[in-house]
């Protein structure tokens, strides 16, 4: 997911088994307690099911493509208003 900073942020997207309950906060305490700091995600997205390709591969291009972050600055409009 892309940040303000021009580095991408991790977001964690949670496919989550029939009859089954979690919530963001679940998903972020296990990730807390399993994973480094800087794997931790900053955001949570769940999902009925994931993209994937004719051999099961899960499509990371279109999750990142479909994410627009609000608080995203753009660059130009910046350097415009610098001028």
């Amino acid at each position: 997911m892309p940040d303000k900073r021009e580095r991408e942020v991790v977001k964690a997207f949670v496919v989550t088994k029939e009859g089954e309950t979690l919530n963001e906060r679940d998903v972020l305490d296990f990730c807390v307690q399993n994973l480094a700091p800087y794997k931790v995600p900053k955001a949570v997205e769940f999902r009925d099911s994931l993209p994937k390709n004719a051999t099961g591969k899960t499509l990371r291009k279109e999750l990142r493509a479909g994410f627009i972050d609000d608080r995203l600055i753009n660059k130009e409009d910046t350097k415009e208003a610098a001028e």
